[in-house]
């Protein structure tokens, strides 16, 4: 058991590069679970050694000897989680600071704060890919249920320092279109971390950051395709099919002959209902690309569909 409490307790070196960082974090996160397998395991051998003893009809002073180890071991077990889940969290955060300032040590006086943004991103990419269940002793799902919060938060926490740097770098220039286009990607990136239910406000707000992002972009470069793209797509996510439309119409008047954007714009028209609308749009799209028309008309009965999900 100390063995435990001194991994998280031992204090970090500065680590220099993302694998570092990541090794240390999954160590971190191993040796939460792997204090969850021991406390499960002596708990298990504890309830098997009473059910020996009621079966064999044991003396009653052995049955509640074994008793109150057991609720020692349960006791013992909620004081260590609270304990762990504290250091845990100290531990993640000085990871993040610590690679923090091997950046800047890097980086000396240049301070470019859109090169830390994507250093601190590549790190988080990083972090996805570690197998943070290695060689420990219970089931994922189990494994998945006790850390999540824990990952998310050191997630969470990566991301909002990389926006933090571009912003800072908005600060000095404020004008600066390559940070502008920067942070909406991270932001769109950054939304994909609240997938669930529960953290739908937070993902509506990381969507609705990168639209305005966006929007600032579409402010200097009012015809540029990618921009509307990006934001037909963000208010596809959002599931606003309205503004999600008007940016495919503004992108069939740039591009008038993208196959993709006429499809794109046909079939949202279908499921809203705007049948003539869309009837148009096969039209145009028949005589440049067969196979996206046959797809497109095929979406014809989805405006019914629509209606009715609505009631």
């Amino acid at each position: 058991m100390s063995a435990l409490f001194t991994a998280l307790e031992k204090e970090s070196t500065h680590y220099s590069s993302e694998e570092e960082i990541a090794s240390k974090y999954s160590q971190t996160i191993r040796s939460f679970l792997n204090f969850h397998s021991l406390m499960l395991i002596t708990l298990v051998a504890e309830v098997l050694i009473l059910s020996i003893l009621l079966n064999f009809s044991f003396k009653s002073y052995a049955i509640a000897i074994d008793l109150a180890f057991i609720l020692i071991t349960l006791f013992s077990y909620l004081i260590c989680n609270y304990y762990l889940q504290t250091k845990m969290s100290e531990q993640l955060i000085k990871l993040r600071n610590n690679y923090l300032f091997s950046l800047r040590e890097e980086m000396g006086d240049e301070n470019d704060h859109l090169s830390t943004s994507k250093a601190i991103r590549r790190l988080i990419a990083q972090l996805k890919k570690e197998n943070l269940y290695y060689k420990v002793l219970l089931p994922q799902k189990i494994c998945h249920f006790l850390v999540h919060n824990e990952c998310h938060f050191m997630l969470e926490t990566l991301y909002l320092t990389s926006v933090n740097e571009i912003h800072l770098q908005i600060k000095k220039s404020p004008l600066d279109l390559k940070a502008h286009t920067a942070l909406s990607n991270l932001f769109i990136e950054f939304s994909k971390i609240f997938s669930e239910p529960e953290m739908k406000q937070k993902y509506e707000k990381a969507l609705k950051m990168a639209i305005e992002e966006l929007q600032i972009l579409d402010n200097y470069a009012p015809n540029d395709p990618w921009i509307h793209a990006r934001l037909a797509s963000c208010y596809h996510l959002l599931n606003d099919k309205e503004k999600e439309t008007q940016e495919y119409e503004l992108l069939r008047n740039l591009c008038p002959e993208d196959p993709d954007v006429l499809f794109k714009l046909g079939k949202l028209y279908f499921e809203q209902g705007n049948n003539a609308k869309g009837m148009r749009v096969y039209d145009k799209l028949k005589a440049k690309n067969d196979y996206l028309a046959n797809k497109l008309i095929a979406t014809y009965d989805i405006s019914i569909k629509y209606a009715f999900s609505q009631q």
